[in-house]
């Protein structure tokens, strides 16, 4: 059996033999070392043969977690504790990034997925290395068949963190955003309580989108851009592999979609049933002014929204995965009314993803109306 701290070294034994000229210092330009087709090829079936070391060498899938609740306030001062002094850092991470810290990226993975905690120890994120904090409450406004924090008239405090996939901040750059939250069910912020978290990402990573609050941000990412493909599908294919390694599926969409049933229990009694959307998006909303700030952090500085910064909440349970046709619904909106840039906003703050549960990703089917 390969054990987990051998799998480090088949990943970067199986790198550098695909890769023999990539390195950090060498840099990885696919260009000058590859066909596209070809590169493509022996990339997938690297990502292929990682997966199944990892998945062989797996053990304490199911680790217990101990995380037994924090209070809004605990979790926000420390956010705020340490902002960045001389500047905002320019952290970057590509693919060469992900593959020279052996198998960094798989114990990032299987933390993620099995830790609640809301910290973990100080480090460089391989996957969405910068961005920026902000602090507000969760909203839901609509009627709703939704439990737990989707059900009408539920509000809580909630941490957000927006990022930036690979560390391209400029404007002029391909850039593919995220939105983390962690949802407090409680309007009292010294309340501990145990949190809900969620994950978006920006729909087809790479195309030009000059504000963050313009991104359709989603938890089911299906549609690539042309012009983003040679990077960020490179990117996508080693972070899903990787995801669906952590969680012992072979369904490599399933990285790419998170289930909410997380939010939908929030709140809810242990033992009664629960209901979520299939889907969720957010959306800046349409009457907060954009700011061209060139890097997103500064677009999104609290400083530049005296009337607060609004997002959308969006929800379905009508559509299917492929093609991407959904029936999206206005459910609530978040509001966000502080900020940060901070090195622990960077490498300490942590979102849990919740394991996939019930049938594959691949085959996910939204039937019903909200």
């Amino acid at each position: 059996m390969i054990r987990r701290s051998e799998a480090g070294r088949v990943n970067a034994l199986l790198f550098a033999t695909a890769f023999p000229d990539a390195s950090p210092r060498n840099g990885f330009n696919t260009q000058s070392h590859f066909e596209t087709v070809i590169f493509m090829k022996r990339f997938n079936a690297l990502l292929s043969l990682l997966s199944v070391a990892a998945a062989i060498g797996a053990v304490n899938a199911h680790a217990e977690d101990s995380y037994r609740g924090s209070s809004f306030s605990d979790v926000w001062s420390k956010v705020k504790s340490d902002p960045y002094a001389s500047g905002y850092p320019h952290y970057k991470s590509n693919i060469v990034d992900m593959y020279s810290h052996g198998d960094q990226l798989y114990k990032d993975a299987k933390r993620t997925l099995n830790s609640s905690e809301d910290f973990v120890a100080p480090t460089q994120k391989l996957v969405h290395p910068i961005g920026i904090c902000l602090a507000g409450t969760w909203n839901i406004t609509a009627a709703t068949k939704w439990t737990g924090y989707f059900s009408q008239g539920s509000k809580g405090l909630i941490v957000v963190r927006a990022s930036e996939i690979g560390g391209n901040e400029k404007r002029n750059q391909l850039r593919s955003f995220g939105l983390a939250g962690k949802i407090f069910p409680t309007l009292d912020p010294n309340q501990v309580v145990k949190t809900a978290n969620f994950h978006a990402i920006s729909n087809a990573p790479g195309a030009p989108i000059a504000h963050f609050l313009d991104a359709n941000l989603n938890t089911d990412i299906i549609n690539l851009s042309l012009i983003g493909i040679p990077l960020f599908m490179v990117q996508g294919t080693a972070i899903a592999t990787t995801f669906a390694a952590a969680e012992l599926t072979p369904d490599l969409t399933q990285a790419a979609m998170r289930q909410q049933y997380p939010v939908a229990q929030l709140g809810e009694p242990g033992d009664q049933p629960h209901r979520a959307p299939v889907w969720l998006r957010f959306v800046g909303s349409a009457d907060v002014p954009r700011n061209d700030g060139d890097d997103f952090r500064d677009e999104l500085n609290i400083k530049n929204f005296p009337n607060g910064l609004r997002f959308d909440i969006l929800a379905s349970d009508a559509g299917i995965r492929f093609p991407d046709l959904k029936t999206w619904v206005k459910i609530g909106y978040i509001e966000l009314t502080d900020s940060v840039v901070s090195s622990t906003c960077d490498r300490s703050l942590h979102f849990h993803h919740a394991r996939w549960v019930g049938l594959p990703a691949a085959v996910t089917v939204g039937a019903g109306t909200r």
